[in-house]
């Protein structure tokens, strides 16, 4: 891999999951618009899964040619969300502004843009949905499928990329798990 790094196996595993045997590079990413880097398993203090995806808001599909990249929110802090329930992400945005101003709250959703874009609409909260219909990015950050089970679960990845806090069961009312993320957040922005 020329300008890449060497991959551990578990690096090497996760790249088998994110482009099949057989596939021609950027096959999956010409198919999806998804691509994924990953370098070993996501834990905290260790370097983000690199992301690009499509996504949408309240307001509509993003623009087709300025896919969701993390690596373009370098500077600031970025919640990846899995498997959020569509009540906790309505509690979250409606604390989002006033709790955790300027940090970038990304939820991944298994769902292809056009029903990612009725979702969006339908929940009316002010984060990105990031269309990941075959679960590529889910599995980057060891996700489960959406849909709730055992709550939802955060990373929070500070302005320098990093990984810097992991928070797993957040589900729609539970005060104490909600304040935890927020002060999360705001810690890996230097707030």
């Amino acid at each position: 891999m020329p300008g890449g790094r060497l991959l551990g196996v578990a690096g090497v595993a996760a790249l088998l999951v994110a482009a099949p045997p057989g596939a021609r590079e950027g096959a999956a990413q010409e198919r999806t618009g998804i691509r994924v880097r990953i370098v070993g398993a996501p834990a905290v203090g260790r370097e983000a899964p690199q992301v690009e995806a499509p996504y949408v808001t309240r307001a509509g599909p993003g623009p087709a040619d300025q896919p969701f990249r993390l690596s373009a929110e370098l500077g600031r802090a970025v919640i990846i969300l899995i498997g959020a329930e569509d009540e906790f992400l309505r509690e979250l945005g409606a604390r989002a502004d006033s709790a955790m101003p300027g940090i970038q709250v990304a939820v991944l959703v298994r769902e292809d843009v056009a029903r990612a874009a009725e979702h969006a609409a339908a929940l009316d909260i002010p984060f990105k949905l990031l269309a990941d219909p075959g679960g590529e990015i889910h599995r980057s950050f060891g996700g489960r499928d959406a849909g709730g089970r055992g709550g939802a679960t955060a990373w929070v990845v500070n302005s320098l990329g990093t990984i810097e806090a992991k928070l797993e069961g957040m589900v729609a009312g539970d005060v104490s798990r909600m304040a935890r993320l927020e002060t999360m957040a705001r810690a890996a922005a230097g707030r």
